[in-house]
């Protein structure tokens, strides 16, 4: 019983240790672009490359896509019915 009841409370202690372990700010990240070396930027905590400018349009395909809030990747936007206008980044007006 001594034995079990040891066993238990080192694993309770080691979990213990091991939640606060994760608790700790990674020294590496950053809270604002100022905290990273250009041309990085603060993207979810860490210094990373943009992919694109938050916000931005591009076409793919027949689909407008928007880039992300944290700048990692575009996600659709809308869909062109009369087709997308690559060098503009909009979606062609119907005729």
């Amino acid at each position: 019983m001594k034995l079990r009841f040891s066993l238990f409370a080192m694993a309770f202690m080691a979990l213990a240790s091991c939640t606060q372990e994760a608790a700790v700010t990674d020294p590496g990240g950053c809270t604002t672009d100022n905290d990273c070396a250009r041309p990085l930027s603060c993207l979810v905590g860490q210094c990373r490359t943009k992919v694109c400018d938050p916000g931005a349009l591009r076409c793919n395909d027949s689909d407008l896509e928007a880039c992300t809030a944290d700048g990692q990747g575009f996600a659709f936007n809308r869909a062109c019915a009369a087709g997308c206008d690559a060098e503009n980044s909009r979606c062609r007006e119907a005729v």
